[in-house]
């Protein structure tokens, strides 16, 4: 159902994804922003400033924060399938493979899609995802 889920919003236009007139609607999360010490940072080629467009920083953040959770609840979701009673390096190990091959694929994909962009950035966060949300469920599951 995740895969299934990544296939289908990989193949989606921007267009169809975008939340700024969502946010732009929402004042208070704006001023929110803006209040808050300025952010500024590069990620593919592109300038991420939450104070000089505040709502392209929101759309952002909120993506990629869906990102992060997606690939770590697809990495969760292969360590039970892989996992008989104590999860183990090796199904971890195989886990995190599949996850970022997963997460290769959908940025192939996106690199075939107009308006879209495939990069190398995302297949290092949604594997980060993985890395993060997996761990405490390895220690969780390993001390019982």
């Amino acid at each position: 159902m995740i895969i299934g889920a990544i296939v289908y919003f990989s193949r989606q236009p921007f267009a169809q994804q975008d939340l700024s007139p969502l946010i732009r609607s929402n004042q208070q999360i704006i001023t929110f922003v803006k209040e808050q010490p300025q952010v500024k940072f590069y990620y593919h080629h592109r300038l991420i400033d939450s104070h000089a467009d505040t709502v392209a920083f929101i759309q952002f953040i909120i993506r990629k924060t869906v990102h992060f959770l997606l690939y770590g609840a697809l990495g969760i979701s292969l360590l039970i399938a892989l996992t008989q009673e104590r999860p183990t390096f090796r199904n971890w190990l195989w886990a995190g493979i599949f996850v970022l091959l997963i997460a290769g694929g959908d940025e192939l994909n996106q690199l075939q899609m107009q308006q879209r962009t495939g990069c190398i950035p995302d297949v290092i966060l949604d594997g980060s995802g993985f890395v993060i949300i997996s761990l405490p469920y390895m220690m969780i599951r390993s001390r019982r």
